[in-house]
């Protein structure tokens, strides 16, 4: 993923702050409008109000679009490939959103975190955390919604995204994901 998060955005491309806010601001709307209750959805509106100013300035790259486990191939020489690439809503966005779709970190954490340091070289910074519970916690609500509306029979399974990604960070009031397994816990 950083290979690919290495190609920048070309100049002049809308600023990312904007572009999130006009989109995920109405959809997140078409959630609180959908009719399903999901307990704690008004801590997520909450966080995304206090915290999307963490947004404004972020750098934007070429991105994948659908980058999770599923969409990688590994050969018997052990090389890697990346498929399904998804570039219907831009080629170009924050690289840390690339990450919106680790909605099953909990069920494979070694992987995710380890995925998470190989990214980062190291241990994700602070401000990342930050802008990845956003990104998860507002995701989810669109998730239901767009269950509610286009697809009902996935809303039991995006009501429970919701319920998780809301545990993952204690109610919105953790920095770092419950299922995230640091350098500190790696031995254990």
């Amino acid at each position: 993923m950083r290979r690919i998060h290495s190609i920048c955005a070309p100049c002049g491309a809308q600023d990312w702050y904007d572009r999130f806010v006009s989109v995920h601001h109405e959809r997140m709307m078409s959630f609180f409008s959908c009719g399903v209750q999901i307990q704690g959805s008004e801590t997520i509106l909450s966080y995304y109000e206090q915290n999307r100013h963490l947004l404004r300035a972020r750098p934007q790259c070429f991105i994948h679009g659908d980058y999770h486990n599923d969409n990688l191939l590994v050969s018997d020489t052990h090389d890697v490939a990346v498929v399904d690439w998804d570039l219907l809503d831009d080629l170009y966005a924050d690289p840390w959103w690339e990450f919106n779709r680790i909605l099953h970190a909990d069920l494979v954490p070694y992987f995710t975190s380890g995925q998470l340091r190989g990214y980062f070289g190291g241990e994700s910074p602070e401000q990342f955390w930050r802008v990845l519970a956003l990104y998860l916690s507002t995701g989810a609500l669109m998730l239901v919604s767009w269950a509610a509306h286009i697809q009902p029979q996935f809303l039991e399974y995006s009501a429970n995204v919701a319920r998780d990604v809301l545990c993952w960070f204690d109610r919105m009031s953790s920095p770092v994901a419950s299922w995230y397994i640091g350098n500190d816990k790696a031995d254990c």
